[in-house]
């Protein structure tokens, strides 16, 4: 009994799902990579916040916000200072289009981020 031919549909199969795996993982994770980056981005700038004024903390998150060529919705974020306790709180949310195989996938990004100073 010759089993070749079922080793290799099997081979191609799990190349195929490996593939498919990779190409949307990519895509998807693309996102949150940059999430990831622009919450380091935030963290380092509102570690400043003792030193730096609002508004030049504001500058330097929306620099970030256009390097890493996120959506205009990113550049609307809320930063609020507070006196007691003395902190600077961070908030954003927007959208992301990832065009897939076959389909078209949005997903919703929130990010939120505070530091005592």
């Amino acid at each position: 009994m010759n089993r070749s031919g079922g080793v290799k549909i099997g081979l191609l199969f799990v190349i195929v799902v490996l593939a498919a795996a990779a190409y949307y993982g990519n895509e998807i994770g693309s996102v949150y990579w940059r999430k990831y980056r622009l919450g380091d981005a935030v963290a380092q700038e509102l570690s400043n916040a003792g030193q730096i004024t609002d508004d030049g903390i504001r500058q330097g998150i929306l620099r970030e916000v256009d390097s890493m060529g996120l959506p205009r919705e990113a550049r609307r974020f809320t930063l609020v200072r507070t006196a007691q306790p003395r902190t600077l709180q961070f908030s954003v949310a927007y959208s992301e289009t990832v065009n897939l195989l076959f389909t078209t996938k949005r997903i919703s990004v929130s990010l939120k981020s505070s530091r005592k100073f």
